[in-house]
């Protein structure tokens, strides 16, 4: 299978992924998965796809990189990747704080791995689709 790509203006938030999906529908109308990278990208992308009369994640499935508030909030909600960037800020802060104080030399934090967060805008319906 051959990757679409698309680039829009992350300054363009939810605006620019509506009519990033819009062009990608266009041009390849059998589009049936969709991965946003930014969040604002994803919550467009799902407008554009109900301006089109298609459903998620009946007809199109969607993921987002970040779960933030958007991911959570969308309707449906969005299948996301937690990179767990509180738990990273706590280590970066404590980091800073210990250096700040002349404690120790260099010393480098060990982030959690990324996880999957499914939600509604990926699962299959019901009797696989």
């Amino acid at each position: 299978m051959t990757p679409v790509i698309t680039v829009a203006d992350e300054a363009g938030c939810e605006e620019a992924g509506r009519e990033a999906c819009a062009a990608l529908l266009q041009q390849h109308p059998q589009l049936d998965g969709l991965c946003a990278v930014v969040d604002a990208f994803a919550v467009g992308a799902v407008q554009g796809l109900a301006d089109a009369g298609r459903r998620v994640p009946g007809d199109v499935r969607i993921a987002t990189r970040y779960d933030g508030i958007r991911a959570r909030s969308c309707r449906p909600p969005l299948t996301a990747v937690d990179l767990h960037l509180d738990e990273m800020a706590s280590q970066a802060i404590a980091l800073l704080f210990d250096h700040l104080a002349g404690k120790g030399g260099a010393r480098s934090a060990t982030p959690a791995d990324p996880s999957l967060v499914i939600r509604e805008s990926s699962v299959a319906a019901a009797g696989g689709a």
